[in-house]
């Protein structure tokens, strides 16, 4: 019977300080300020952060037109050797034979239906 007694305090107890914290949770108003000189700095921040990322993205542009200035001028290398982009002389023979064998079979095949 104490036991009972006890277990029932301590919930009580236990009950009382949870409803305590939940009621300081929701009546609690906080009080937050701004200051000018915040600001200020901020916007310092801000202003920094701005200029790096222009600095890079200028930098990357450069890198990129760079690249496609090399890439345009080793396509202009390649074209001059004749050598095909897509298609090298090689493969534009292979291509001509098997178009040349694929209509041939395709008239013996239709010229044997008919």
């Amino acid at each position: 019977m104490v036991l009972q007694e006890a277990i029932s305090s301590s919930n009580n107890i236990i009950n009382s300080i949870c409803n305590a914290i939940v009621k300081a949770e929701q009546n609690t108003q906080f009080k937050a300020t701004i200051k000018s000189e915040h600001l200020v700095q901020l916007q310092q921040l801000l202003n920094q952060v701005i200029e790096t990322w222009k600095t890079l993205f200028e930098n990357h542009r450069s890198e990129q037109a760079k690249m496609l200035t090399e890439h345009g001028a080793n396509m202009r290398k390649i074209l001059r050797r004749n050598e095909g982009v897509w298609l090298s002389d090689f493969w534009m023979k292979v291509l001509v034979i098997f178009l040349f064998v694929y209509t041939v079979v395709l008239g013996l095949v239709v010229f044997c239906a008919t």
